[in-house]
């Protein structure tokens, strides 16, 4: 089995044809790689579920080539 079908079936055991999904590139110099970083968010007291502040890690896509993050990656 290919990797483009083994991934297929990873996905909710649907079939996806990765042939015709539409690459995503860097919003700034127009690259296709990205690798994965971490940005942090704080929660106060007031708003974590444990009433104590919280320091959650989450995962974002940033270009490999420049750096960027794009717009559509980030939680607003």
């Amino acid at each position: 089995m290919d990797i483009n079908k083994q991934q297929s079936k990873a996905i909710g055991q649907q079939e996806l044809d990765f042939e015709k999904a539409d690459d995503i590139a860097c919003d700034e110099c127009g690259k296709r790689d990205f690798i994965i970083k971490y940005q942090l968010k704080r929660f106060s007291a007031f708003l974590s579920p444990s009433g104590n502040e919280m320091i959650v890690p989450m995962q974002v896509f940033s270009c490999s080539s420049c750096g960027h993050i794009n717009s559509e990656f980030l939680v607003s």
